[in-house]
């Protein structure tokens, strides 16, 4: 994942500065220790690249946290390192309406997390390990599985196949299968193949199996077969309110 090439709110910072150097020396002290402190704790100046920046000093913060990069068609070579990258909030209400189901949990939870588009598509676990420059064991499969009359997902690695006994037996069934289409839509909200992790409304509970655990950062559907987030395996757990088990065939 591309890493952040230089902070936003420092770039504002130092502009700022130069700015108000020209108005009055005696403000500029003021908004230069201003200055330094947007850069020390990453602070995005709302506009700051249509407003005039004279006045973001006077306006209103928002912090910039490491949400979402959003790579168009064309911008990903399927090589992509691990990292963060940095936008503005305003260009998630251009996500679909079930992938900013997704987003709108991870903007809530203020988390390192990246949201990523493929103009190709990532229908197999294969396909989004190329994509996202990754290995299938970084993928996580969110499948859904009835366990005794009650919908329950799955997170399994990519490379691993889910195991029904074991499955069943973390889930406290007697029983369990793999959902039917329309199943998997009534239990998630999400389409067969384009499932996420969260949020799940009518699913009973979450696994997750406890190998993804190993890696930095893994990756996750994120509401259509074109989008997928990176995350944090602890972050994940959490916001799926995911309990850890061993999941896969041995």
């Amino acid at each position: 994942m591309p890493g952040r090439e230089q902070e936003p709110g420092s770039v504002a910072a130092d502009l700022l500065v130069l700015l108000e150097r020209r108005l009055d020396a005696v403000r500029a002290l003021r908004i230069a220790a201003f200055a330094d402190e947007l850069g020390r704790a990453c602070i995005e100046a709302p506009g700051v690249f249509g407003d005039p920046l004279v006045h973001l000093a006077e306006g209103g913060l928002r912090p910039c946290f490491p949400f979402f990069g959003r790579n168009h068609v064309g911008k990903h070579n399927g090589h992509a390192p691990h990292g963060v990258s940095f936008t503005t909030l305003r260009s998630v209400d251009q996500w679909p309406e079930a992938v900013e189901r997704v987003a709108a949990v991870l903007r809530a939870a203020a988390i390192d997390a990246r949201l990523e588009e493929f103009s190709e598509g990532t229908p197999t676990a294969e396909a989004a390990a190329r994509a996202v420059g990754a290995t299938r064991a970084e993928i996580v499969k969110s499948l859904v599985f009835v366990c005794d009359d009650r919908p329950v997902l799955a997170l399994v690695p990519g490379d691993k196949r889910a195991d029904a006994v074991r499955l069943s037996a973390a889930a406290g069934a007697r029983h369990a299968r793999v959902a039917k289409a329309d199943e998997v839509l009534a239990a998630t909200g999400f389409e067969p193949g384009a499932v996420a992790p969260f949020p799940v409304p009518n699913v009973s509970r979450v696994l997750m199996d406890r190998s993804l655990l190993r890696h930095e950062l893994v990756w996750i559907g994120a509401g259509s077969d074109r989008h997928m987030a990176g995350i944090g395996p602890t972050d994940l757990v959490r916001l799926a309110k995911a309990e850890i088990a061993d999941l896969t065939e041995a």
